[in-house]
């Protein structure tokens, strides 16, 4: 949830607190009913995976549509319900990337360890997000890669990055940065 420091201090704890528990819910339904998963939730972040099985574009297709749902949703039932109980309105950034990870364990019990996981779509999804401004999906290079020639060519546009600030690699040209494209979510896939 993008301001939830701001949000967090200008309300008390426990409506901060229900705003995120409501996000998280409600992003939770969203999710399951395009097939993906959550992972995790890491504050006000929802982590969650589409498992590309053996159809690599259904999956893309499933976390696009997913977060255009995601959106909608935010925008005409959980914004409307906030405003109408005098608390802030939410906005979010979407960031995704494609790739294998692993599910690691922390510890030695099985039956307290920590599980995460761990990899550059992970991580690369994580950045990703972190240059969204508000509302906005971005993609990384594999996912558009993956999704571009069963789309409409302008359901994306490429972000121009500042290569002072992005600095991570192209995986598919070592002599280029990371491309990432911003999801224009009012087309239709």
């Amino acid at each position: 949830i993008n301001n939830s420091t701001l949000m967090s201090l200008a309300l008390t704890e426990k409506k901060f607190a229900l705003i995120v528990q409501t996000f998280a819910q409600e992003v939770s339904i969203v999710v399951e009913a395009y097939g993906g998963y959550v992972f995790k939730y890491e504050g006000d972040a929802v982590i969650a995976l589409f498992p590309a099985e053996n159809d690599r574009i259904k999956a893309c297709k499933n976390a696009l549509n997913c977060s255009r749902s995601i959106l909608e949703i935010i925008g005409k039932i959980l914004n409307p319900a906030l405003k109408a109980n005098e608390l802030s309105e939410i906005t979010v950034r979407i960031g995704m990337a494609y790739g294998h990870a692993l599910v690691v364990l922390y510890g030695k019990s099985l039956e307290k360890a920590h599980l995460d996981i761990l990899g550059s779509s992970i991580s690369l999804a994580s950045k990703i997000a972190s240059i969204a401004k508000p509302n906005q999906v971005l993609v990384g290079e594999h996912v558009y890669n993956i999704i571009k020639s069963s789309v409409a060519s302008n359901s994306f546009r490429e972000v121009n990055l500042d290569p002072a600030k992005w600095k991570y690699i192209s995986s598919s040209d070592p002599e280029s940065l990371y491309h990432v494209y911003d999801f224009l979510v009012n087309l239709q896939l």
